[in-house]
């Protein structure tokens, strides 16, 4: 069973990873980081989404392109969520006063800057399938 969300297709795994995502972020306004092409169309659902920050310049002339590694970034929401966290690892240890909201692609992405392991060793309850993992 296949759903449609946006444009994109989703199966049951992702379905379920957006449900709670959803859930978690409620009614709170929230800034996204990372949501490259996988996760546009989910982004792009939210009704209470602030910001987003991706530093590919070609996906929405909307987003603020900014590193927020290395750049100075101020959110203005206290909830993030991380859409690509195997390659932005250790925002939770960098904006400590914010709430964490993380998926980690274990399939595409395993070893970039983290892995599950690292992730797992951390204070967070998880979600995962074969190729994802929801921290929060």
């Amino acid at each position: 069973m296949k759903q449609m969300t946006g444009q994109k297709n989703y199966g049951l795994v992702m379905i379920k990873i957006q449900n709670k995502i959803k859930n978690l972020i409620g009614n709170n306004p929230v800034s996204v980081i990372a949501p490259g092409k996988t996760w546009k169309n989910f982004v792009n659902s939210l009704n209470n989404v602030i910001e987003v920050y991706d530093f590919d310049p070609l996906l929405d002339a909307n987003y603020i392109k900014k590193d927020v590694i290395f750049d100075d970034v101020v959110f203005k929401t206290n909830l993030l969520l991380t859409l690509h966290a195997e390659i932005l690892y250790p925002l939770n240890k960098i904006f400590t006063k914010h709430k964490h909201i993380m998926v980690l692609n274990t399939k595409y992405f395993y070893t970039y800057c983290t892995n599950e392991h690292i992730l797992d060793k951390e204070n967070f309850n998880k979600l995962e399938d074969k190729n994802y993992k929801l921290y929060f």
